[in-house]
């Protein structure tokens, strides 16, 4: 019985852990995973699974991909009738057997963490008999059987290690996910890993330094740990950070911490860090204790706000911070500052994301309590508030973009910066202008080249900024100009700066 993993990701670059672990723990000779992305064209897909001939395929479904993989679940079922389909992942762990009951195309759904279960499930469809497993819904003489209780890998000890499956090649040209632990200490109401029954799991030091040694010996670039926050246990946390400074190599690892988790040991010790060898990611959300509270996430903001400006300081670790649009009690003034206090920390990269009401999270059962309304597709992003309106969130996300397209690619940094750090326009103001602006000249709706930008931003600042602030600005531009390398004919009021 011929059984295909196959994963649909967010981008090309990325790889999924989940496929490899499956096939590696399955043990089976007849089994291999696939990987494809969702800029993909679905009959593309669509047409490799198919020549691939597989009696079963396994479909990894994430909030991202779950349209087109039902979408490509349901072809295959059309061109093959007899072909076996499997769903799996946090998408469908959740009210599985609602989607059971839309998706008549669909076999099986694994609920939970499939380690355990897989092997079982297969054996069972390889010997024709319908399973009496645990975590595993499925049809028999067209009704829907089964449980969908949440399945837990107790020892995750026991997964297998990189690159274990011996289809799994390393491509430099991919980031690799790595999990050292399960589950999370915290239960933010927003986030399904605080909820995930099982508590948090935890691969020993040993174990992990192993795992992480194959990274290196395979030469990985970037290896992103995806522990929800990964220094909730300090002791264990700084003894890996020490292994990934001095015995990795040019690999850079990326993890999700709690900056205000974070001592002074542990800051001490990152600063030893080689520069380019650790990213650090942390989420904010917000400043407002009102809604920190709300969506039960304790934050100690002044600690947070002292180790976010000593990790910047330091210079060695890229730092990206998170805020997160659309929680409760978080109306537009009330954002505004928690983006002008974050701005002000001035990290390496600034995200604006979007509250997505997740099933299964605490968040989603008390939507209406706090009058959010979201999307009823994934990714469940949310279209309003109590606190937001509509107009509002939309403008927000225009804000987002604008951030990404200048500050987080530092294309413009020295001239921004200047602006903002000598307070001549308050970070938010200066956004929310910019898109005013861009809005008006016809350029908020459609990309912008990166030698366009340069024209676009010579002529906004010369409708926000007097005469002095004016010049000044443009000379932070034209060496940011310099800097950016950008091919053509430089802008004629850049190169009239001495």
């Amino acid at each position: 019985m011929k059984t295909i993993l196959a994963a649909i990701n967010a981008s090309y670059v990325h790889t999924n852990p989940a496929v490899r672990s499956l096939a590696a723990s399955a043990n089976e000779e007849d089994i291999a995973f696939c990987e494809y992305n969702i800029n993909q064209p679905p009959s593309d897909i669509l047409y490799d699974l198919l020549k691939q001939k597989g009696d079963v395929v396994c479909l990894s479904c994430y909030i991202w991909n779950i349209g087109i993989v039902l979408r490509i679940a349901e072809d295959l079922k059309q061109a093959v009738p007899g072909l076996i389909v499997i769903l799996g992942g946090p998408e469908v762990s959740f009210e599985a057997m609602v989607l059971m009951e839309t998706a008549p195309f669909v076999d099986y759904i694994m609920c939970g963490e499939g380690e355990v279960v897989f092997p079982y499930l297969l054996k069972s469809i390889a010997a024709g008999s319908k399973p009496e497993i645990d975590s595993v819904l499925c049809r028999i003489d067209g009704k829907i059987c089964g449980d969908q209780t949440y399945a837990v890998v107790d020892d995750i000890e026991q997964l297998p290690a990189p690159f274990a499956f011996g289809q799994d090649t390393y491509d430099e040209n991919r980031i690799y996910y790595y999990e050292s632990t399960r589950g999370c200490p915290f239960s933010c109401a927003y986030c399904l890993s605080g909820v995930i029954p099982g508590g948090v799991r935890e691969k020993s030091v040993d174990k992990v330094k192993g795992d992480i040694a194959r990274f290196v010996e395979r030469g990985a670039r970037l290896v992103k740990f995806t522990d929800r926050t990964f220094n909730a246990n300090r002791e264990r946390a700084i003894e890996i950070w020490k292994y990934v400074i001095k015995n990795t190599g040019d690999t850079c690892f990326h993890f999700e911490i709690g900056l205000d988790l974070l001592d002074a040991e542990a800051l001490s010790l990152l600063r030893e860090a080689p520069k380019g060898k650790i990213q650090i990611e942390a989420g904010i959300q917000s400043l407002n204790s009102e809604t920190l509270q709300a969506v039960i996430r304790k934050t100690d903001i002044r600690k947070l706000k002292s180790n976010a400006l000593s990790v910047i300081g330091a210079g060695n670790i890229h730092l990206h911070l998170d805020l997160i649009a659309g929680l409760p009690y978080e109306y537009m003034k009330s954002f505004e500052r928690s983006f002008i206090e974050v701005y002000a920390l001035y990290p390496d990269a600034l995200q604006l994301g979007f509250l997505k009401l997740l099933k299964g999270t605490t968040l989603k059962e008390k939507a209406e309590e706090y009058g959010i309304a979201v999307r009823s597709y994934p990714p469940y992003e949310v279209l309003k508030t109590l606190d937001l309106q509509a107009e509002e969130l939309l403008l927000l996300r225009e804000i987002a973009g604008l951030v990404d397209r200048y500050y987080n690619t530092k294309r413009m940094r020295g001239a921004f910066d200047f602006v903002t750090k000598n307070q001549i326009v308050k970070p938010f103001a200066w956004y929310l202008a910019l898109y005013r602006f861009s809005e008006k000249h016809g350029y908020a709706a459609r990309p912008v080249g990166a030698r366009h930008q340069f024209e676009l931003m010579i002529a906004f600042a010369k409708e926000i900024l007097n005469q002095e602030e004016l010049m000044l600005f443009l000379e932070k531009l034209k060496a940011d100009y310099q800097n950016a390398k950008i091919k053509g004919i430089v802008p004629q009021e850049l190169r009239e700066i001495n």
